[in-house]
């Protein structure tokens, strides 16, 4: 969405630049914290083990709850009745879950953005 605000709605076969520069604003935004966990963890196994786990288990929990539970719950209509305008009932109750989990876990995530 920010690339297309920054590049237009160009439709140039062959163009890479908008691809390009997202690589490099992802990269630049999540680079330095992931280094800085790589060389926090101690020893081989958290540096090599458990690291790589931590960067594979989002996509997979996404793919397995996301893709495999609630989008076929959505497509059955029995949760798509929307609460809010446009909002069906599922997207409104898992937002409210993911919300929940972050005022729960608040406070441990700012103390990991300290220096240690």
């Amino acid at each position: 969405m920010v690339m297309r605000m920054i590049f237009g709605q160009q439709r140039v076969t062959g163009s890479h630049g908008p691809a390009i520069a997202g690589l490099v604003m992802v990269l630049v935004l999540t680079g330095p914290p992931l280094w800085r966990a790589f060389v926090i963890l101690p020893g081989w196994k958290a540096k090599y083990l458990a690291f790589p786990a931590f960067l594979y288990l989002p996509i997979l929990a996404d793919y397995a709850v996301i893709r495999q539970v609630l989008n076929p719950l959505l497509a059955e209509r029995n949760l798509s009745r929307n609460l809010l305008p446009g909002i069906p009932a599922l997207v409104m109750g898992w937002g409210l879950l993911c919300l929940i989990i972050y005022l729960i876990s608040h406070q441990r995530l700012r103390s990991l953005m300290q220096a240690a």
